[in-house]
């Protein structure tokens, strides 16, 4: 069964979404390119570096600099299906090693972090040449593996692992006749010995001073004698988002918010802005700023809601509107907060040290002084009244949570769950073409009549 046309085009995202997401624990077999295998039987390899906060650049033997490199060739299709190769496992847990098939000689950046524990390794000059499996459940190093575009040109690997760990060798082996270029990574149990302050740093030098969209500061000011949307698809690149039987979740809203802003650019009376138009990742701080600077009257992110339990995923389904609070309004809701929280954990970005929970309450108090929470809340309930008629909602849509990306301080920020991907219902609908069309003109009418009540004023 292949996917509506609608989501076709995203980056050329197909049946590669077929494929269970590597930080999912339990699934059978790694694809084909991946070899992952634990324990004291593996070949010692050269000892590039140890402790937390680790970082080498490392280039292949013989290989020319970033800057010399020619072009690399495109990765294999991503629809095309391969099947799982079982992995490599020992009984111990005290070494693991990753063996990635790139599509050419690449540099590799390599530094791990705590809180979780991860590896994360950021490639230069290649792509994988088939899509990361899934990493079953086992009792070696590594818990789950992912990887995708992290920014322009920078492919980012993530590795969790069970405890923290010294880096034993991390490598580009170069192409040979028989074997195309490979990204080895070999990591061993133990505690590293740099500071807190050198994994923060390592991280922060990881970052790219680009991004895959116009920065902020390059990107003018809209006028102002229009309302000015923020479109702001959930995910991106390495981050996948939900997985259903069909669809992935970054997909799913990138082709839906696309949808929403074709929609309110043919009235002419917008100014939208998409926090991303493609398949890379987007920090959630970077899309708060992008926010703030552009001086957005409303912010809307969009997301897929799912659920892990099977029996529950059969029944549950339909769309739900989010604000920010300082305490979520059931469990339901923080557990959704804490899941989009953790975006940039996922990516291999470092936690923020004491939490997120002081921030909230710092914006909350400027929310109130600025009335933008009540404001958000007035929109949700002009879209929830909406949406009623054409769509499904859920059994509660009116919901609450500390969510990071809706730190908006000076303008109303609601996040929409589309539905729930891990429902196969409403996962037919979020692909279909008219159910978008249906889903943006809703969204469309709200804004109409929310600001048709407000008129813009400078800021």
């Amino acid at each position: 069964m292949q996917p509506p046309k609608s989501v076709f085009g995203v980056n050329g995202c197909q049946m590669r979404d077929r494929w269970p997401w590597a930080g999912a624990l339990g699934a059978a077999g790694l694809a084909l390119g991946l070899t992952v295998s634990t324990g004291p039987a593996l070949a010692q390899g050269s000892r590039s570096g140890a402790g937390e906060g680790w970082s080498a650049i490392i280039a292949p033997k013989n290989t020319p600099g970033p800057a010399s490199l020619p072009p690399a060739p495109r990765a294999a299709p991503p629809n095309a299906l391969l099947p799982p190769l079982s992995p490599e496992l020992s009984d111990t847990s005290s070494r693991a090693r990753v063996l990635l098939e790139l599509t050419g000689n690449a540099t590799v950046s390599v530094f791990y972090l705590s809180d979780p524990w991860r590896v994360v390794a950021d490639l230069s000059n290649a792509e994988l040449v088939r899509p990361v499996g899934a990493v079953p459940k086992a009792d070696g190093l590594i818990t789950g593996l992912r990887a995708g575009l992290f920014a322009p040109g920078k492919l980012r690997v993530v590795m969790d692992t069970s405890g923290p760990v010294n880096i034993e060798t991390a490598r580009i082996l170069a192409a040979t006749a028989s074997a195309p270029a490979r990204l080895e990574i070999v990591v061993v149990a133990g505690a590293g010995a740099a500071s807190r302050a050198s994994e923060l740093a390592a991280a922060a030098h990881s970052l790219p001073t680009t991004a895959a969209e116009p920065s902020p500061a390059a990107v003018p000011a809209p006028r102002r004698d229009k309302p000015v949307i923020v479109i702001d698809p959930g995910h991106g690149g390495i981050d996948p988002g939900a997985r259903g039987e069909v669809g992935v979740e970054k997909d799913i809203v990138l082709a839906v918010a696309g949808v929403i802003a074709k929609a309110l650019r043919a009235t002419k009376r917008y100014d939208v802005v998409m926090t991303r138009t493609s398949d890379v990742f987007i920090p959630l701080d970077q899309r708060v700023q992008m926010s703030r600077q552009r001086n957005a009257d409303l912010f809307l992110s969009i997301h897929a809601d799912s659920l892990d339990a099977k029996a529950q995923a059969r029944l549950v389904r339909g769309a739900t509107i989010y604000t920010l609070s300082d305490t979520a309004s059931d469990a339901r809701a923080q557990a959704m907060a804490d899941k989009e929280n953790a975006s940039d954990l996922l990516a291999g970005l470092p936690g923020r040290p004491g939490g997120d929970d002081t921030l909230v309450r710092d914006i909350l108090v400027d929310l109130m002084r600025r009335e933008s929470a009540d404001l958000s809340a007035d929109f949700r309930h002009v879209l929830v009244g909406e949406m009623r008629p054409k769509l499904t909602l859920a059994r509660d849509p009116f919901r609450s949570a500390p969510f990071r990306v809706l730190r908006q301080s000076g303008s109303p920020a609601v996040l929409i769950e589309l539905g729930y991907i891990s429902n196969a219902t409403d996962e037919k609908l979020m692909l279909s073409q008219p159910w978008q069309r249906t889903f943006a003109l809703s969204i469309t009418s709200a804004i109409e009549t929310y600001f048709a009540k407000r008129p813009v004023t400078a800021r």
